[in-house]
């Protein structure tokens, strides 16, 4: 059996992409940044999302070793509650320069024929811009967690406006896609879901394409991206001391 690699996906430096803005709904902070920009809160968000899948026992899924020095990941998205913990956190891959830095490769890698697929479908979208949803998180005992699910899938309208990318995709668990569905994510027909990370779950492929927003997307979903949008306050880009190393 052939072994299949995802090629490293390192970002080229850039100015500082972090920003901030702030969520009524579920009362966080939301704050997005480079992990060579806040090391401090990439560390945070590497423990909230550890520490979220070891709960349901799917840590294996995170594939830690592929991404925690930060350095394939473009953007992470973490928020704040009151009290300054970080309850939530989700990152962003790319844009990619070819299909072959694709985790979801890996995650389908038990159906050929939805890797293929999964190729095309990429290579197709890249001279527009396509970028990857990974690590998804919200913390199991915050209050307004609906609020705040609902409010991290819109972080993911926001990715693609911050690194230009028109498409984006994420693998998600069947009884998930709903959520996405909300900020105009769509599955990808023809592609038959996996046993990913295992039996328990039926892991699929969504699809976003900002492009259709207005007309897939829920009304009150765009409306508050807008919002989101029009508040959004750019932080500078300020970098604390190197933190001790992920254990």
């Amino acid at each position: 059996m052939s072994v299949m690699t995802v090629r490293e996906l390192v970002p080229t430096r850039q100015p500082s992409r972090s920003v901030s803005f702030w969520d009524p709904s579920s009362g966080t902070r939301i704050e997005a940044h480079t992990p060579s920009d806040r090391p401090d809160l990439w560390h945070r968000y590497v423990e909230g999302v550890t520490r979220s899948y070891r709960r349901y026992g799917v840590e294996a899924a995170l594939d830690l070793e592929s991404f925690v020095d930060g350095d394939s990941t473009s953007l992470f998205f973490v928020a704040f509650d009151p009290t300054h913990e970080v309850v939530a956190g989700v990152r962003m891959h790319g844009p990619l320069g070819d299909s072959a830095q694709a985790h979801a490769l890996l995650e389908f890698a038990s159906d050929p024929g939805g890797v293929t697929t999964i190729r095309r479908l990429i290579d197709n979208r890249l001279p527009f811009g396509v970028i990857e949803m990974k690590g998804g998180w919200v913390a199991h005992d915050t209050p307004q967690r609906s609020e705040l699910s609902s409010t991290l899938a819109r972080c993911f309208l926001h990715a693609m406006v911050i690194l230009e990318a028109q498409f984006a995709f994420g693998t998600a668990a069947t009884h998930a896609v709903g959520r996405w569905r909300t900020t105009g994510a769509r599955a990808t027909e023809g592609l038959t879901p996996v046993p990913y990370p295992d039996e328990r779950y039926e892991t699929t492929l969504m699809w976003w394409d900002f492009a259709r927003l207005d007309s897939v997307a829920e009304p009150a979903q765009v409306r508050r991206f807008r919002a989101e949008q029009a508040a959004i306050t750019h932080v500078a880009g300020s970098r604390p001391l190197p933190i001790a190393a992920y254990e």
